[in-house]
């Protein structure tokens, strides 16, 4: 992969070469093979038996310095280059990662384990919205919210932080949204698909007013349960 090419033109690696060759790799390992991997661009994945998932994609790391319609980026060697939907698209996968750490930081360590938590959720209740626009989501969400709970002197925990993603998140779905500076694209989301998942979001916060008012810390424990799966604790 060394440029964009007219189409037709031979000599490049297509998204589909790239995740055929890594298809081809992986399925050479006995080990990796016989866990029966999956493939959905970008990635193709595969479990351990503890449910440990983990995804590869394939990657060419961005040396062109613009996109296909010309669109120039910089700098030049920070994105790469990852099979979407049959095209090769920008993956700014370091800047995320750095962006995610920092506001980490900035909410004393919040974030990440709350993403988790929300990631755990989304696997229960949401696997229609890309794992990804929630992350980013989150990342708008919840360094917003922690600042509020310091400046109005709130305790902060994770049901309330939980509570409040699941309050706000609808009104990040009408709009694209991405990490600032992103050389990632945008996320969003068609009408259709919208609609569902702000209902889901809707009947997940009203479960989590609900919890609050629950009478034991026992069938707290359940009811968030009930809400993240077996990631949870089953006890205090």
């Amino acid at each position: 992969f060394y440029d964009w090419l007219p189409a037709g033109s031979t000599g490049g690696v297509t998204p589909q070469e790239a995740m055929g060759e890594l298809c081809r790799v992986i399925g050479e390992s006995e080990r990796y093979d016989s866990m029966r991997p999956q493939q959905d661009q970008p990635t193709i994945s595969f479990e351990y038996q503890d449910n440990t998932k983990v995804e590869l994609v394939p990657a060419y790391l961005d040396r062109i310095g613009r996109s296909q319609d010309g669109t120039k980026h910089s700098p030049v060697g920070r994105a790469y280059w990852i099979p979407k939907n049959g095209r090769w698209v920008l993956a700014d996968y370091n800047h995320d990662a750095d962006h995610i750490t920092r506001h980490n930081k900035l909410t004393d360590g919040w974030l990440i384990p709350t993403i988790k938590m929300l990631k755990a959720a989304k696997r229960e209740y949401l696997p229609i919205l890309d794992s990804f626009h929630l992350e980013i989501i989150a990342a708008h969400i919840i360094p917003a919210v922690v600042v509020w709970y310091k400046q109005n002197n709130v305790p902060i925990s994770f049901p309330a932080l939980i509570t409040d993603f699941f309050n706000h998140a609808g009104s990040y779905l009408e709009n694209p949204i991405k990490i600032p500076n992103s050389h990632s694209p945008q996320c969003s989301i068609e009408t259709t698909t919208k609609a569902a998942v702000t209902k889901i979001l809707g009947q997940i916060k009203s479960h989590c007013d609900s919890i609050e008012k629950l009478g034991s810390d026992t069938a707290k424990l359940k009811a968030w349960r009930l809400l993240f799966g077996d990631a949870f604790p089953s006890q205090a």
